[in-house]
């Protein structure tokens, strides 16, 4: 009896340590279980039909009458949540679990055009525009091939726009840094890193938003720090270093005059202002 109580003592602190070395009190074990499944049920998939919403010409049918109005706005808050359950998953299973490069790219698709629909609310394009960035980051990871070129014009139109939502700005100029970062390493992609990077200069010398200016500079730093030769000529050739090099004093000004008015922004710009001054530093460096 006395051994089974020293297993049983032995059983429950592993049990114990397995649940404390989680930060979230869950058993590392249970978070496996959890994982394999998803992953072998196809649950993403099943996401997906949920993501699309209702069509275009649906839609407008309902638009109508105030009960087809009610069931729309029904619909976008499932659509919304789908796309938030999507965005979370990614984060716990293999890109694998998620689809191959075809379903990727076809999701991609899907929600690009779900973005730019007109008539949908404020949140459901915020979920679509962030759920387009964890797209955009599984195609990375997936190695999936470009096919996303003929968009580029519209994300950087669109993440430029002053009646967008901060939060979808953010989200577009997050996602075009994820498509830069794997254009710098296709050969004849020139055109599209100038597109990007001239988006990315834009939104951080006209925005009145931190977090824009921000996640633009961001943009930068990840596409074109060690984007290679191509990169490098076109920092050059398409003037977004002479804007960068005049953008750094201004930031500097920013930070003089509202060290009390950006509150919590304020070490946000703060941090960008060092590293647009370190990548200025770097590029000069490099190119010597």
């Amino acid at each position: 009896e006395e051994e089974e109580e020293e297993e049983e003592e032995d059983d429950m602190e592993e049990l114990v340590e397995e649940t404390s070395a989680s930060s979230d009190g869950v058993s590392p074990s249970l978070t496996r279980l959890v994982r394999d499944g998803l992953s072998s049920s196809r649950f993403a998939q099943q996401i997906y039909t949920k993501c699309e919403g209702i069509p275009s010409h649906v839609a407008q049918l309902l638009g109508c009458s105030g009960a087809g109005r009610s069931l729309f706005a029904q619909s976008e808050r499932v659509q919304c949540r789908a796309l938030v359950a999507l965005q979370s998953l990614s984060s716990a299973v293999p890109v694998a679990a998620i689809g191959d490069s075809a379903d990727l790219l076809r999701l991609w698709t899907m929600l690009y055009t779900a973005a730019n629909q007109l008539g949908i609310s404020i949140e459901l394009r915020e979920a679509l525009t962030g759920t387009l960035r964890t797209t955009a980051t599984l195609l990375k990871e997936a190695e999936a091939p470009c096919m996303f070129v003929e968009h580029l014009e519209a994300l950087c139109s669109t993440s430029q726009m002053p009646q967008v939502s901060i939060d979808c700005r953010v989200n577009l100029i997050a996602t075009l840094s994820v498509l830069g970062s794997m254009l710098v390493k296709v050969a004849g992609s020139a055109a599209s890193l100038s597109l990007i990077g001239k988006c990315f200069v834009s939104s951080a010398s006209d925005s009145s938003s931190v977090r824009v200016v921000c996640e633009a500079l961001d943009g930068v730093f990840d596409v074109y720090a060690d984007g290679g030769a191509e990169a490098d000529a076109v920092l050059e050739q398409s003037g977004m270093m002479a804007s960068l090099r005049q953008l750094a004093p201004a930031l500097k000004g920013k930070l003089r005059q509202g060290r009390r008015s950006l509150g919590r922004e304020y070490p946000l710009l703060q941090s960008a202002h060092l590293n647009l001054v370190r990548f200025i530093k770097y590029k000069k460096k490099e190119a010597t």
